[in-house]
């Protein structure tokens, strides 16, 4: 129902059709991308560059973009994202298998980063001014869906790569932003004006000097983003759990390829398995924190702390019960699946209360700071992965992760956050203006 009724919202019910599309294609775009380069270099060690290329910009744009999207209409930051990406991953195809191939896709990783990284602080922004604060967990959970999907979807991706080659996945991305866009340019141009109903505060007064540079604006709005912050224990509380939580993720991509032959399948399709198990499961997790906005509007704290104590319980435990056993196999399978529904509990209803909690006006920045923590401690995390599998085993790697998420479970159970129900526990927040027949 819940789901339903943010659905019918047509604003918002745009953007989403449009994030799925551009979602289905970044399944067959992120595929492609590994195995054009892996399939013309052979080369690991180029492969991780490209994802590095592809993700260092979000670490390092995401607060200044933060800052950009505050100020300007965030339909048309969408709508430009779009357009950019639908332009520059045709380059791929474009320049072939030459020697040019390989400078061409990591400069591409390296635009199509700059571009997310101002696209997430523009999409985290746009959706609370398109559905009210109570279809807000389900609007969540329908965009977290959306991002789930594509690596869901990665077998599809696969499928048209061994079917039409790799170059005719790039042409079927670039059609799907090109969907996408289409229909965030039909949304109304006054949900993406950022809220400047005036502050009396000298921020606002110094923002308006003329004499200031961009860069000083930057810097004054993410000083002002944080100390609202520090500010607001609960706020504090989310940003660092978000930290905690992507650090703690990241180790699952390095380790699982290493610790998929461990099961009773073949290492391939047990590597696939894992990998589409944990994202289902996350995709499930979201579609019930919509399906069930209500009970998560009351019982918000409880459910992200036994989120976090679900995903890390159930991480260790399907890595100690994997073995060459079918029943085992079958076990662990399954326990991954609720890990990633547990990781969904930990981290949706938290991106709602920050939106609910954040003004309008603050949001972009705001969104920029958590994606900054969050996209950081990931590329760390994945830094320090690899020496830890080599130091002892992915294994032991795996039950590691799961044991100290328990631990930050049970320590953030005595931390405001967890004592968050209800809309008598929220800060007042402004209230979207959205009509569904806009």
């Amino acid at each position: 129902m819940a789901l339903r009724r943010t659905l019918s919202h047509r604003s918002f019910r745009r953007l989403w059709f449009g994030q799925l599309a551009s979602r289905i294609g970044d399944s067959v775009h992120e595929i492609a991308l590994v195995w054009v380069v892996y399939e013309v270099t052979g080369d690991p060690t180029l492969l991780s560059l490209t994802f590095v290329a592809s993700f260092l910009p979000t670490v390092v744009l995401s607060l200044p973009a933060g800052a950009i999207v505050d100020r300007i209409n965030r339909k048309w930051v969408l709508v430009s994202s779009d357009l950019v990406r639908a332009t520059v991953v045709l380059a791929i195809p474009y320049v072939g298998s030459g020697p040019l191939l390989i400078p061409t896709v990591l400069a591409v990783a390296v635009v199509t980063g700059v571009v997310d990284a101002i696209d997430g602080p523009a999409r985290g922004a746009f959706v609370p001014r398109l559905v009210p604060d109570e279809d807000l967990d389900a609007a969540n959970s329908l965009i977290r869906t959306t991002s789930s999907l594509s690596q869901v979807l990665f077998a599809a991706g696969g499928v048209v790569v061994a079917l039409f080659g790799s170059f005719v996945a790039f042409y079927v991305d670039a059609a799907t932003f090109l969907v996408s866009a289409a229909f965030v340019a039909t949304i109304p141009g006054k949900h993406g004006e950022p809220n400047r109903e005036a502050s009396t505060d000298a921020e606002t007064v110094s923002l308006r000097e003329r004499g200031r540079s961009a860069v000083g604006n930057m810097v004054a709005d993410v000083r002002s983003v944080l100390r609202f912050v520090r500010e607001r224990p609960v706020l504090l509380n989310l940003l660092v759990l978000q930290a905690v939580l992507q650090f703690a993720v990241a180790p699952i991509n390095v380790a699982v390829p290493v610790f998929a032959p461990t099961l009773a399948v073949e290492g391939g399709l047990a590597l696939g398995l894992l990998y589409s198990v944990f994202f289902t499961g996350m995709t499930t997790g979201t579609l019930v924190i919509g399906r069930f906005d209500e009970v998560v509007e009351n019982t918000r704290g409880v459910l992200i702390i036994a989120g976090i104590l679900g995903f890390g319980g159930c991480l260790a435990a399907a890595t100690l019960l994997a073995r060459d056993v079918v029943t085992f196999t079958v076990a662990s399978l399954g326990l991954f699946a609720l890990a990633g529904l547990s990781f969904a509990a930990a981290t949706v209803p938290g991106q709602t209360l920050g939106q609910l909690l954040v003004p309008d006006e603050r949001r972009g920045r705001y969104t920029g700071v958590a994606s900054t923590l969050g996209s950081g401690a990931f590329v760390v995390g994945l830094g320090l992965s690899g020496p830890l599998i080599e130091l002892a085993s992915a294994r032991a790697t795996l039950v590691g992760v799961g044991a100290a998420v328990i631990v930050v479970g049970v320590l953030f159970a005595f931390q405001p956050l967890a004592r968050v129900h209800g809309r008598n526990t929220l800060e007042s927040a402004p209230t979207a203006s959205n009509d569904s027949s806009d």
